[in-house]
């Protein structure tokens, strides 16, 4: 039986539409595992999560300069901060810091699997959600 594959476009849209942004707050760990593994695993070489209005938030995920998918979804503005703060601490970044860039690398090792990522959080001028924050998969 021939084994059918997906093209790289259809699993990020599909990773996209699965990804959730809510939820219980002690599971922030499980989900920034979750949201790193499975974007290393379709192939996103970058997820951008950019505050819009309203608290919502664009996810755009990108294979190096073309976007795979692109979608707007709600979120809680506590959840939010504490996802932020998830990858801060990941990366060795100052947590209470949000008016500056910031930048680093964070070695994880998720489900067997060594991941590098670069966790870049770029200020906003929201005062609901005052970072951007953009996730780059290094090398792997």
């Amino acid at each position: 039986m021939k084994k059918i594959v997906q093209p790289k476009r259809a699993l990020a849209r599909k990773f996209g539409r699965d990804l959730v942004l809510s939820g219980n707050i002690s599971g922030i760990i499980g989900n920034v595992d979750h949201i790193i593994f499975n974007a290393a695993k379709v192939g996103l070489m970058v997820i951008r999560l950019v505050p819009i209005k309203d608290r919502k938030f664009r996810v755009i995920g990108t294979d190096g300069y073309i976007p795979l998918f692109s979608l707007v979804k709600p979120v809680d503005t506590l959840w939010m901060r504490n996802l932020i703060t998830r990858f801060k601490m990941m990366a060795n970044l100052s947590i209470a810091e949000q008016r500056r860039f910031q930048t680093g690398v964070a070695h994880q090792k998720l489900y067997g699997a060594a991941i590098t990522i670069q966790v870049v959080l770029i200020p906003t001028g929201n005062t609901d959600f005052p970072q951007e924050l953009v996730v780059g998969f290094l090398g792997n």
